[in-house]
C-alpha cells in the first residue's frame, strides 16, 4: 500500500501506507484479482490519494493573510481557502468555452476516454500500480478527460494556462482547487487553484446530464478533475 502525502503535491513520490490511513472520500487505485461478480477485488497493490478537489464562488479576498473565502459549489457552505507562497494559481481564459469546444472535437475524447495514455505521460510513482493497468475498483490512472484531435489531456491543458497571483482573483470568480484539510474543518490549504472555470464546469455538467439540464453543482469534482491536478483522477 502506498499513499500520496496530504501536505505535498509531489505525486511521483508516494509513501508507504496501511489500510488504517484510508478515509472516506479518498481516491483509490488498486491492482489485483477481480471477483466473478465484479464487485470485489483481491488487491495486490493499492495507491490512495487524500487530496480534495473543491469548487466554489469567491466571496471575499484578503491579500494580506492569503485567505480566500468561497461558497462551496456542492454543499453551499462557506469555506476559507488558504493561499500559501508555493500555491500555484492559474486562470482559464475568457474564450475557454470556445477553445474547449474545438479541442473536444464534437464530443470525441469524453470524460475518462484515453485515460491510460494520459497517465503514461506523467511520472510513474515508485511502487505504485502500473499506469497501463486498468484500476480494479478505484480511480483511473491520472490524467482525466482527454481532448479530441491532438490527444491533449486536462492535465496538459492545466500546464498551459497562464499563472496569476492572488491579486488577480476577483469576487465572483468561480474556482476549482486541489487542497488538503487544515486543522480547522472549514479551512482548506490550496496547492493549485484555477479561476474562471465556469465554461469547464458547464461542459462537464452537460456531458453528465446526457441531454438533460446541466447542473454544475452535481459534477463529481474529484472524479472529473483529480487527474487534472496530478493525482489519481476519475474513472
Amino acid at each position: 500500500m502506498m499513499r500520496y502525502s496530504p501536505d505535498s503535491i509531489n505525486f511521483s513520490k508516494p509513501k508507504p501506507s496501511s489500510i488504517d490511513e484510508l478515509k472516506a472520500g479518498d481516491q483509490v487505485r488498486a491492482v489485483g484479482e477481480r471477483s466473478a461478480d465484479g464487485i470485489h477485488v483481491k488487491a495486490d497493490r493499492v495507491l490512495s490519494d487524500p487530496h480534495r478537489i473543491v469548487g466554489g464562488t469567491v466571496t471575499a479576498i484578503d491579500v494580506a493573510t492569503g485567505e480566500v473565502k468561497i461558497n462551496d459549489l456542492q454543499s453551499k457552505k462557506p469555506l476559507t481557502v488558504i493561499i500559501k507562497h508555493d500555491t500555484v494559481l492559474r486562470r482559464f481564459p475568457e474564450n475557454g468555452g470556445m477553445m474547449l469546444g474545438g479541442m473536444m472535437g464534437g464530443g470525441a475524447g469524453g470524460a475518462g476516454t484515453g485515460a491510460p495514455a494520459a497517465a503514461a505521460a506523467r511520472p510513474q510513482p515508485q511502487g505504485a500500480p502500473p499506469q497501463g493497468e486498468r484500476p480494479q475498483g478505484g480511480g483511473a490512472p491520472g490524467g482525466g478527460m482527454r481532448m479530441g484531435g491532438g490527444g491533449m489531456s486536462m492535465a496538459d491543458l492545466l500546464e498551459r494556462l497562464p499563472t496569476i497571483s492572488i491579486n488577480n482573483l476577483k469576487t465572483g470568480d468561480m474556482i476549482i482547487l486541489s487542497s488538503t484539510q487544515s486543522s480547522e474543518p472549514t479551512k482548506l490549504v490550496a496547492f493549485t487553484v484555477v479561476a474562471g472555470v465556469e465554461p469547464l464546469l458547464t461542459m462537464m455538467a452537460a456531458r453528465q446530464a446526457g441531454g438533460g439540464q446541466p447542473r454544475p453543482a452535481a459534477v463529481d469534482l474529484n472524479g472529473s478533475f483529480g487527474g487534472m491536478f496530478g493525482g489519481i483522477g476519475g474513472p
